[in-house]
């Protein structure tokens, strides 16, 4: 009995190394060249503005669009959506393969991070920047929460001074909010 358990252990551990299974290396960049979302977002983002918004609702069955000021705005869940694709974590350690590509007629460069992991919550993630003053054009990146009961996908897309538009798709359903902000 004691010598079936000693043999399962010993194989489980040789399995996963001496480190546990989570510590696992798929093979992709250092962790330290990942971006720290939460970061950006505060960065690009004056919840304080004084900015009317139009609020753009859209699901299957209905559309609804208003004028809302940014108060009416909810930050804490945009901002909870950039805290969650953080990649910027050292736990995160060689999860994700880093694609580089530069585009001289547009002048921008876009950093594409793709998870290699498949229990990591953040897919995949865009930046897109413009390559003579490293201002950020555009943000785009996939969750996806793999709850107990349902899975829940969400599809971020963050254009500074522009537009943040969520697309949250559970069950089939998807439903979208977009935020754009006034032309002056």
């Amino acid at each position: 009995m004691w010598r079936n358990y000693i043999l399962i252990l010993s194989v489980g551990l040789l399995a996963c190394g001496w480190t546990s299974c989570a510590d696992k290396n798929f093979g992709g960049d250092d962790w330290i060249n990942y971006p720290d979302m939460q970061k950006l977002f505060q960065d690009n983002v004056d919840k304080s503005a004084p900015y009317n918004y139009i609020h753009v609702h859209q699901e299957i069955e209905q559309n609804d669009s208003a004028a809302v000021g940014s108060a009416d705005i909810p930050w804490q869940k945009i901002e909870d959506l950039f805290k969650t694709a953080n990649l910027h974590k050292k736990e995160l350690n060689y999860k994700y393969k880093i694609s580089v590509l530069t585009d001289t007629l547009t002048s921008s460069r876009t950093l594409y991070y793709e998870a290699l992991d498949p229990d990591v919550v953040t897919r995949s993630l865009s930046i897109v920047s413009n390559i003579t003053s490293g201002d950020l054009q555009n943000v785009y990146f996939t969750l996806l929460d793999k709850g107990t009961f349902k899975d829940k996908q969400y599809r971020v897309l963050f254009i500074p001074k522009k537009v943040i538009q969520i697309q949250e798709i559970k069950k089939g359903k998807v439903g979208v909010d977009s935020y754009f902000y006034p032309e002056y």
